[in-house]
């Protein structure tokens, strides 16, 4: 369930230890891990050899100002510039991505953005998104999500519920999305409820309040069963993988520990936490939980699901992407 960074160019003595003490079902990518197309081949297949399973390996790579292989890879323009020249470009460079990704060893991208930039006050969406209007988010985002599949990327559709009408960045606090039920699904709901009938396989979560569903006003959507359990997986009845936006950021963090966080978001339904590069505070969250674990019989069953639900997901997509 633990979808974790780590730091540096090589596996050092330290980072192998980490990783085979969590092992780990996602791995992510951060600039301090990216050197040189070698070098990231190298690492991947290390990773590889040192886990028991093998993990999704993701990174951010939206294109435009989100491109973690800058130096890498192509750099392509983002979502909101080619979706005004046509559909037919911005697919032509999504592939792009997808296929240096693949080259690289790569199997996720987190991405596309499906957030709708509605409000230009946004400090952390704007031109991520593909546009202001729902129904053109929710076609082009299933269109690359279609793509992602068939170039044998998984693509990971984020950030529910929808971070486009915020004013502030969840990575420095926590956002309040004040919006009724109704204007929830008749705006930042339409693209995900589009991307889950057609089949995306994994949902991030984002670090919004949603004061229509979740009544704690400190508690974010990423932690919150009223909006994973209860909105997400039964009302618009979501089956695939749920993974948290960064665990580490401030929208969580300046209310919670990050070890009642992790405990949290699993109970919430989320099937994946993830972790920044702090190999440190990802252990003690573990270790946390684990021994949580040993002591609370619905914390185990809720992992039990998630663990099968994580595993299904690799046997049936990652066979997929090797076979296509």
């Amino acid at each position: 369930m633990f979808f974790v960074g780590f730091k540096g160019y090589t596996l050092t003595k330290e980072t192998r230890h980490f990783l085979r003490a969590i092992q780990p079902g996602g791995i992510i990518f951060f600039k301090c891990n990216i050197k040189n197309k070698k070098q990231i081949k190298k690492i991947i297949n290390d990773i590889n050899n040192c886990l028991e399973i093998k993990p999704f390996i993701a990174v951010d790579q939206e294109g435009g100002r989100v491109e973690r292989l800058k130096k890498v890879c192509t750099s392509v323009p983002g979502l909101w510039n080619l979706s005004k020249v046509g559909l037919k470009e911005l697919l032509q460079a999504q592939s792009i991505i997808a296929k240096e990704l693949l080259e690289l060893g790569f199997n996720m991208n987190l991405a596309p953005v499906l957030d709708i930039n509605s409000n230009p006050e946004n400090p952390v969406i704007g031109k991520r998104a593909i546009s202001n209007d729902p129904k053109i988010v929710a076609s082009y985002g299933s269109k690359i999500i279609k793509l992602y599949i068939e170039n044998k990327i998984i693509p990971v559709a984020k950030h529910f519920p929808g971070h486009g009408d915020l004013e502030i960045d969840s990575h420095l606090d926590l956002p309040v999305l004040s919006k009724s039920k109704k204007e929830l699904k008749n705006f930042e709901l339409v693209p995900f409820k589009y991307a889950i009938k057609h089949k995306v396989p994994a949902i991030m979560v984002g670090h919004i309040q949603l004061p229509a569903i979740e009544k704690d006003k400190n508690k974010p959507a990423s932690l919150s069963k009223n909006v994973i359990y209860n909105l997400l997986r039964k009302e618009l009845h979501y089956k695939g993988l749920v993974i948290t936006d960064e665990l580490n950021m401030k929208g969580v963090t300046k209310n919670y520990k990050l070890e009642k966080a992790g405990y949290k978001a699993i109970l919430a339904d989320a099937d994946m936490l993830l972790f920044n590069d702090n190999e440190e505070k990802t252990l003690k969250v573990f270790k946390y939980i684990k021994k949580r674990t040993t002591k609370d019989r619905i914390l185990a069953e809720r992992i039990k699901r998630s663990y099968e639900r994580v595993k299904q997901t690799k046997k049936k997509l990652l066979k997929l992407l090797r076979n296509n």
